[in-house]
């Protein structure tokens, strides 16, 4: 969808094909600067239009809110007078109009996560894997971090540094 307007992502290779490892800091930096003028390009595009969006949705909302809520007060404690639960339109509005103003921001997220973070690990002699996560076994034995039931976890990265294996990701 978005790479289709996005000609500079066409000319990045496929992050699924092996490269060679970025040796030294420039090399790795003169590798990468590409791909993060590409990404700043994308991240100036959405940013203004969140910002435009964001602004478009306030305007609305100052007459469509208030209007919503009386409906839902009407509807809620006038008209109906039985214990049913009640709709909220006002509800459903604030979610939808929030889910319409951030859509460019989880755009961005989507983008960085798909071409620019398996680039950079690739780069670097990683595997990125977005959805993986680390082994909760692994995580008990460590005791890097409390005792724990179930966790939240994206951005796994696995690889080896200087003989030494090596798997990270971001855990909530």
């Amino acid at each position: 969808m978005l790479s289709a307007r996005l000609p500079a992502f066409r000319k990045i290779k496929d992050s699924s094909k092996p490269e060679k490892k970025a040796d030294t800091k420039k090399e790795l930096f003169d590798r990468v600067a590409p791909i993060l003028k590409s990404l700043e390009k994308l991240r100036l595009k959405n940013k203004s239009k969140y910002l435009w969006r964001r602004k478009v949705a306030g305007a609305i909302s100052v007459v469509v809110f208030p209007a919503l809520v009386y409906l839902d007060y009407l509807l809620n404690f006038v008209w109906l007078t039985g214990d049913d639960d009640g709709f909220s339109f006002s509800l459903v509005y604030a979610g939808l109009i929030y889910w319409w103003a951030t859509e460019p921001l989880r755009e961005y997220k989507k983008q960085y996560k798909d071409r620019v973070l398996p680039k950079i690990a690739n780069m670097l002699g990683f595997q990125y894997d977005r959805k993986k996560r680390i082994d909760m076994a692994k995580m008990e034995v460590s005791h890097i971090i409390p005792n724990h039931d179930r966790y939240e976890s994206e951005d796994y990265f696995e690889g080896t540094y200087k003989g030494a294996s090596l798997e990270f990701s971001e855990i909530d």
